[in-house]
């Protein structure tokens, strides 16, 4: 059994990448994560 620092782990990698992380859930119907990152500029 975990710990439950899964979900605090990811969402401060994505905050430290300029991110946002939401979580979506209801019961019976499942679990959604939704990871948005800024786009990058162009090399």
């Amino acid at each position: 059994n975990g710990v439950g620092l899964g979900l605090f782990t990811a969402a401060q990698i994505v905050r430290y990448h300029g991110g946002t992380m939401r979580v979506l859930s209801q019961p019976g119907g499942g679990t959604v994560v939704r990871l948005a990152f800024p786009a990058g500029h162009p090399s």
